[in-house]
């Protein structure tokens, strides 16, 4: 028998043809299920060189071409993580009245209107009784004046 035919080689040979038919086969397919986009337009999202954010993260490098030398610098868009600061805390008069969101630039905060408790009052009896009362944010003028304050330092936090 001669080495080169060994039939181990014959079904790896084949094993290897069908592999290869089978990556071609899956190529294909994710081409036609997901084509490369060739336009600008198709793109899900996009945003033009002219309306890019002024923003000290965000840097956009114009090429200029110069008489004496035609270099082009080797990064045309510069984008980096922004520094964040944390949103100034509201005042402790305040804080367990803010509703959840406070601290998102995106979202104007707001305060519960209204809050119930609990407090013990003696009855016409003499004994002891649990009572629901509620209390309103506006009750207190001090409160409302330290919002006030801090929905300004806020603006101030968040306007950058």
């Amino acid at each position: 028998m001669n080495d080169s035919e060994n039939p181990i080689d014959g079904v790896a040979d084949k094993l290897r043809i069908k592999v290869r038919q089978l990556y071609s086969f899956l190529k294909e397919a994710n081409q036609i299920q997901f084509r490369p986009v060739r336009r600008l337009t198709e793109q899900q999202y996009s945003i033009r060189m002219s309306d890019m954010p002024k923003h000290p993260s965000a840097s956009l490098y114009r090429p200029v071409k110069l008489e004496s030398s035609s270099d082009v610098p080797d990064v045309l868009i510069r984008v980096s993580r922004p520094k964040l600061t944390r949103c100034p805390a509201p005042p402790d008069s305040c804080a367990e009245w803010m509703l959840p969101g406070w601290d998102d630039p995106n979202i104007e905060p707001e305060v519960a209107e209204s809050k119930n408790y609990r407090e013990v009052e003696i009855d016409e009896d003499g004994k002891e009784v649990e009572v629901t009362k509620t209390i309103a944010f506006a009750d207190e003028q001090t409160r409302v004046k330290d919002l006030a304050v801090w929905m300004a330092d806020r603006k101030k936090w968040v306007e950058p």
